[in-house]
């Protein structure tokens, strides 16, 4: 996971992105952090790009992605800030040669996990022959049903499926349970499997299924030639059963507004210090609201005379009823407008802060995010260096912050090389 944030006003954009990866092999994670999720998009435009989620997109790695269509982009320029959205998802549908396997992350995540069963029973054939020299079918079955046990054991104490699951997880879980069958051939071939490993396996998939990781997204931030405000773009990636991309959503600054403020990924911290109530606990209120007012119609009803018939009674408990969702919905209404209040302050300084304290306010943003997963007993999701940069219309792309994996003193050649390409010279700008 991550924490990235945009913030746009008149006078540009800031980006700020953390580097922690979360990597996923066999059912185990590990967390790094030194990531790069924000790039130059064009060395000629004021256009950068963000990614957050998954890494990659059907085996390659979002910055390898990048950095090629930055190198074909070249010198080149758009009008508008959506074309380089739209010019790059054109040219991931028109690169399939790059990418070898192109099989989704539930499947390829899927496929490592049994895979690992697969050497752990292999491994156990092995002990159990040289202790015994032969091995008949039944004591292999032993073996697969211990190996796929302990494995499916670690994943649901690790991730618990609820009880009751939702008719359309069944009916969607459905569509890939076949290729989930081809996989478990695959893999195990001729392996012997009792039915009770069969069922674990599916029960495995299903876990994957349910805890959908895998999709990531990028936004694309900065300007074309004829605009003058800034805007950015979302570009969602199905990474994890369909591998498509999707434009989404446009963000554009104009006269009428002032600034904007677009978390991504890990967006709760952010969300809250806009207005001013946790997403959690606003979300609790709402629960426990709904439920308070579903259980009063009846503890009022008590209050009645004992004289009243229980029609009479049950039109009184449907009146009351339609009163309190009446109250409710004027409470909810009130609630928002408050939060909407509290926000728009703030929005109003975002949208007169100049370029460094825009780039300040971002970083602050990702850090407190990284802080709260710091001190909370969640997995630090969010850490590492914070890189932040500031596009605008006339100074273009500039780094405020950037790590490097390397010592950028020791290496001088990095950034004369950067706009050192032959095949650029004769480029003219459109």
């Amino acid at each position: 996971m991550t924490a990235e944030i945009a913030i746009l006003n008149p006078h540009g954009i800031a980006l700020a992105a953390d580097s922690a990866v979360t990597v996923s092999f066999g059912g185990n994670r590990k967390i790094y952090n030194s990531a790069n999720k924000l790039f130059t998009l064009s060395k000629y435009a004021p256009v950068g790009v963000m990614i957050y989620g998954n890494a990659e997109f059907r085996g390659i790695p979002w910055e390898i992605l990048i950095k090629k269509y930055r190198h074909e982009l070249r010198a080149k320029k758009y009008q508008h800030l959506k074309q380089y959205s739209e010019d790059f998802c054109k040219f991931i549908d028109a690169n399939n040669a790059l990418f070898s396997d192109g099989e989704p992350v539930f499947y390829r995540r899927l496929r490592a996990t049994y895979i690992g069963i697969r050497d752990c029973i292999a491994a156990g054939v092995k002990d159990y022959l040289e202790k015994n020299k032969t091995i008949d079918e039944a004591e292999t079955i032993k073996i697969a049903q211990k190996c796929v046990g302990l494995k499916a054991k670690e994943i649901f104490e690790r991730n618990p499926l609820p009880g009751s699951k939702p008719k359309r997880f069944t009916e969607d879980f459905q569509k890939v349970a076949p290729k989930v069958a081809d996989i478990v051939t695959q893999v195990f071939e001729k392996q012997p499997l009792s039915q009770a490993s069969k069922d674990e396996l599916i029960e495995i998939a299903k876990v994957a299924f349910w805890f959908r990781a895998g999709g990531s997204g990028l936004i694309i931030a900065g300007y074309g030639e004829k605009e003058l405000f800034p805007s950015c773009v979302q570009i969602k990636a199905d990474n994890f059963l369909t591998n498509s991309l999707e434009s989404g959503e446009e963000t554009l600054l104009n006269h009428g507004k002032g600034a904007a403020i677009i978390p991504l990924a890990q967006r709760d911290v952010v969300d809250t210090f806009l207005a001013g109530i946790a997403p959690d606990l606003r979300s609790a209120l709402d629960t426990y609201m709904h439920g308070v007012f579903d259980e009063l119609p009846s503890h009022i009803a008590k209050g009645l005379p004992d004289g009243v018939q229980e029609k009479d009674k049950s039109e009184f408990i449907e009146k009351v009823k339609v009163g309190l969702t009446a109250v409710l919905k004027t409470f909810k209404n009130r609630l928002g407008e408050h939060i909407q209040g509290q926000s728009q302050p703030v929005m109003t300084v975002v949208g007169s802060l100049p370029k460094d304290e825009l780039a300040a306010m971002a970083e602050a943003l990702v850090n407190l995010t990284s802080f709260r997963r710091r001190v909370s007993t969640d997995a630090e999701t969010v850490g590492g260096p914070v890189d932040v940069a500031v596009i605008s219309k006339w100074d273009g792309f500039v780094w405020i912050k950037r790590k490097h994996y390397f010592r950028p003193e020791l290496n001088p050649n990095f950034l004369a090389n950067y706009f050192n390409c032959r095949e650029d010279k004769n480029e003219t700008e459109e």
